[in-house]
């Protein structure tokens, strides 16, 4: 299970901002994904607490991989 351990803005496009947003797990395993909403990190940190599998965040919230 994972849950969010930080959301960095890293730029604007349109209105939205992408976010860098990395989820840790209990084993301390650690998934690094970028997304673009209209949201606030606040409003992310509320919307998404809790902890999930990889497969539902990625499901759920339409996360993209962070390729690097």
């Amino acid at each position: 299970m994972f849950s969010i351990k930080t959301i960095e803005s890293i730029a604007k496009i349109g209105g939205r901002t992408v976010y860098d947003l990395i989820l840790q797990s209990e084993t301390k395993e650690v998934e690094n994904y970028c997304i673009l909403v209209h949201k606030t990190p606040l409003a992310i940190g509320k919307t998404w607490a809790g902890s999930k599998t990889k497969l539902e965040w990625e499901e759920e919230n339409g996360l993209t991989h962070l390729l690097g």
